[in-house]
């Protein structure tokens, strides 16, 4: 008798239901409508960038401040719900992928891939451009020189680290200018196969991330040994 009850619907349950079905259909097909629409602008959009690449010629194809200019113009203009931080990002894919339509563009970062310098570059030139991963600082300076590389993206200053040094040192020496910014938020997790940080012996990392993270390790690790590696990625 219980299991029978439990088995028969409340009174309306199937009408609530049918309406529910229903009202998501319409925001579905409402949804369909406004992505065709912007199926079609940005198309259209990425006809004016083609036009434009024509016009330039051979001009430069990645203007920053240009590019600034349209995202915080955006920005300014948003009432939400979409919070302005991934309207930029939504924005800065947009540009990177009509950029392309223009002359594609490879960027050069310190590798290996998954390092902060390659978040960096996705994040000012979004995910579809080129990226070509090299060892040292010193080779993202001479793929932009050789003209193997359009752009390069190195690390310049951190909030807790200062400046670094390598960075400024070759910034000092190359015809190459600054021609752009990328500020990164940085969240460093210290990951072991050991089941506690009782039993880890050794640190590897960056030397700026090991610098960064001084205080916690002297506190939480102070006898493990921290040991210096060209990237964080490699670590």
């Amino acid at each position: 008798m219980g299991s029978d009850a439990g088995s028969n619907p409340a009174p309306g349950a199937a009408s609530v239901a049918g309406e529910d079905t229903d009202a998501l259909a319409r925001l579905r097909a409402g949804i369909d409508a406004i992505d065709s629409k912007l199926l079609g602008l940005l198309n259209e959009r990425a006809q004016i960038c083609a036009d434009i690449g024509h016009l330039k010629g051979r001009g430069p194809v990645y203007r920053p401040e240009r590019e600034a200019q349209v995202l915080d113009r955006l920005a300014a203009a948003n009432d939400g719900p979409l919070p302005d931080a991934h309207l930029r990002q939504v924005f800065i894919e947009i540009m990177g992928a009509c950029r392309a339509l223009e002359a594609p563009l490879t960027v050069a970062y310190l590798g290996p891939p998954g390092t902060y310098s390659e978040d960096a570059v996705v994040r000012q030139f979004g995910a579809l451009v080129a990226r070509h991963a090299c060892a040292t600082f010193d080779d993202v300076f001479r793929e932009v020189e050789a003209g193997s590389a359009h752009y390069g993206v190195v690390p310049v200053e951190n909030s807790t680290e200062g400046a670094v040094g390598r960075t400024l040192d070759l910034l000092l020496a190359t015809p190459l200018t600054v021609t752009g910014e990328v500020l990164l938020p940085i969240h460093h997790c210290l990951m072991s196969n050991e089941a506690g940080l009782a039993s880890v012996e050794r640190v590897y990392s960056h030397s700026q991330s090991l610098g960064q993270c001084v205080r916690w390790l002297n506190q939480n690790l102070p006898r493990a040994e921290r040991v210096p590696v060209v990237s964080n990625a490699e670590a």
